[in-house]
């Protein structure tokens, strides 16, 4: 699984059509099962994201995320595998309770794709492969509004994955 955690910056409009800037924390959550024993753990990364949001009623809105982030991949905490790169895409359906207040809050559920590349081996390593995967996406999180175009964002998503790794 991964966990999802995006913070402030901007927007554009309070209206029916949204972007945001935000810096999006992607913390792996690993529960790996390894052939020859021992743990696989996934890093965690800290990377610029842009979003988009589309409201379709005054209360249920569609959100697009994107943004990418380089992984570093251990073995039982001291042998370096490799690095990959994530993209994973997540698409929301929303329920903004309070749209017109200062302060926001909503609950969302969607899909998620990660896709997988770039990756590199860890020296004495060879043909590191990850494979993408589907996975359920959970979404709280908080408008807080300045004015009628600009504002903060809080928002935690929890993706389930199950992906496989070469």
């Amino acid at each position: 699984t991964l966990v999802i955690i995006n913070g402030f910056l901007l927007f554009l409009s309070k209206e029916r059509f949204q972007i945001r800037v935000r810096g999006l924390g992607v913390f792996p959550d690993v529960d790996s099962t390894v052939n020859i024993g021992g743990d696989v753990d996934i890093g965690d990364a800290i990377t610029p994201e842009m979003d988009f949001t589309y409201f379709l009623t005054e209360n249920i809105a569609a959100e697009l995320i994107a943004g990418t982030a380089q992984h570093s991949i251990e073995y039982t905490g001291n042998t370096h595998l490799g690095t990959t790169w994530i993209l994973p895409p997540t698409v929301t359906l929303q329920y903004h309770f309070t749209p017109d207040r200062i302060l926001s809050p909503y609950l969302g559920t969607g899909a998620n794709y990660s896709y997988f590349y770039g990756e590199k081996t860890g020296k004495g390593f060879t043909d590191l492969e990850v494979d993408g995967g589907f996975g359920l996406a959970l979404q709280a999180g908080t408008d807080i509004w300045i004015n009628e175009n600009w504002g903060f964002n809080l928002d935690v998503k929890k993706i389930y994955l199950d992906i496989d790794g070469k």
